[in-house]
């Protein structure tokens, strides 16, 4: 915990430009602890109501969550759901830049299906996401 997983975004500043900041953060933040792009990043808008996104997950597989929000959101909010509801992570900051469970990342102990929530505690405005994955150790 700590460590590289969160002093890889000091000094990060957003932009503009949700996708591009999310790209930033990315390659400052997955690489150096050994994790791996998941697919492309997703774009969507984000108000009160909360947008929802389908993350597969296997077992063994550790994931964490970019995201970043136009000058528009103040307080862009991420978690990430089980199919029964429970709340397995999320992140605890305040603005438009956030990387979920910024101490380190979360783990599945099975394969299954999640959900990312996005909303915003203030703000509206478009935001992108993109997960990367540490693989298992196999």
């Amino acid at each position: 915990a700590g460590g590289l997983w969160s002093s890889c975004a000091t000094g990060f500043r957003p932009g503009v430009d949700p996708k591009r900041d999310v790209e930033r953060l990315g390659l400052l933040c997955g690489p150096v602890n050994g994790m791996r792009r998941l697919g492309q990043p997703v774009e969507g808008r984000a108000g009160a109501e909360p947008s929802r996104h389908a993350l597969p997950v296997s077992a063994g597989v550790c994931y964490r969550i970019f995201a970043a929000a136009e000058p528009g959101v103040a307080d862009l909010d991420v978690a990430v759901a089980s199919p029964r509801g429970s709340r397995l992570a999320s992140d605890d900051t305040r603005g438009r830049v956030v990387m979920v469970e910024a101490e380190r990342p979360f783990c599945s102990f099975a394969d299954d299906q999640l959900t990312i929530e996005v909303s915003t505690a203030s703000g509206t405005g478009g935001y992108a996401l993109q997960i990367y994955q540490l693989p298992a150790n196999r």
